[in-house]
């Protein structure tokens, strides 16, 4: 990565491929590299190919997804994990990211640099396309330990014109490697529903983390205990009951059956209605009283 406020000097190599000695391949060699005065140091290197074919591919669907990021916080974030960009490089608008999948889609914020027809997508747009690809990994939930990230590979890119006037959607679809923590994925710009820029596979490598002043959120002598999961442990040991059941349990057990014999007594010799559920109600008051023990002190007592 390049110093801010180091002089440096860039120099790009564009030369044929050759085939034979006397034939050149369609494509290019291309490498970017740098000097600061004291060593080289190459950035990049690949070969470019005009594309025979002059429509661009199919564009993936740049709806919003259900977890809304603050455009705000997300360079902020990034910029805790050594990941500053400047002014015209936060291009992002309205970002937000799958719970459920690693995606991310995002607006281009209309802020332009004045340069926009000297390229097809402009390089600010192209990485913030990259840039998706770090929230994407994450599903949304950046943090200054896990999304510090540079782009290391691209397997394959197509670039088509686009109109710089027109709305443009950045998208990827990522997936971050547990032990490496390297992120591969693929990119879409998408501009008036076509990909004006696709790029299926990519690669993150990851950079030593930014933010030195992040610490773990558990203490150093934390350990972890095996629990059996919840839908293993039975219902009954997951809820308390609010009262102290061996205790009240046996008096509202005798308050019930003072109850029966209360109504018993008050319906004996009475003529009923002829209303079914009285009739009904009835009956089962004289059935509960016949169950209880005929030693029940509630017999003995004169008035309830």
């Amino acid at each position: 990565m390049m110093q801010e406020g180091v002089d440096t000097e860039l120099v790009t190599n564009l030369l044929p491929v050759r085939l034979t000695d006397s034939e050149d391949s369609q494509w290019w060699e291309f490498s970017i590299a740098s000097y600061n005065g004291s060593s080289w140091s190459k950035h990049c290197a690949g070969q470019v190919s005009a594309i025979l074919s002059i429509e661009p591919s199919k564009a993936v669907t740049v709806e919003a997804l259900p977890r809304k990021l603050d455009t705000f916080k997300v360079f902020n974030t990034l910029a805790k994990a050594g990941m500053q960009y400047g002014p015209a490089f936060q291009r992002l608008g309205e970002i937000s990211a799958g719970t459920t999948e690693t995606r991310a889609v995002s607006s281009i914020t209309r802020n332009l640099n004045g340069d926009e027809e000297k390229y097809h997508p402009h390089p600010a747009v192209i990485d913030a396309a990259l840039q998706m690809g770090l929230v994407a990994a994450r599903s949304g939930k950046l943090d200054a330990s896990n999304c510090a990230a540079m782009p290391t590979l691209i397997e394959e890119v197509a670039i088509f014109r686009s109109d710089p006037d027109a709305e443009i959607f950045v998208a990827a679809s990522t997936d971050a490697a547990v032990a490496s923590g390297e992120i591969r994925g693929s990119f879409q710009v998408v501009s008036n529903g076509k990909a004006v820029l696709d790029m299926p596979k990519a690669a993150f490598t990851s950079i030593e983390q930014g933010d030195q002043d992040i610490v773990h959120k558990l203490p150093i002598t934390a350990r972890n205990v095996w629990k059996p999961h919840v839908h293993f442990v039975k219902a009954g040991s997951l809820i308390e009951p609010g009262f102290d059941g061996e205790k009240w349990t046996p008096l509202l057990n005798e308050l019930g059956e003072l109850c029966f014999i209360f109504f018993q007594r008050c319906i004996e010799g009475v003529k009923l209605p002829e209303n079914p559920t009285i009739q009904r109600f009835a009956a089962w008051i004289g059935r509960q009283f016949l169950a209880l023990d005929k030693d029940h002190p509630g017999h003995a007592l004169e008035t309830l």
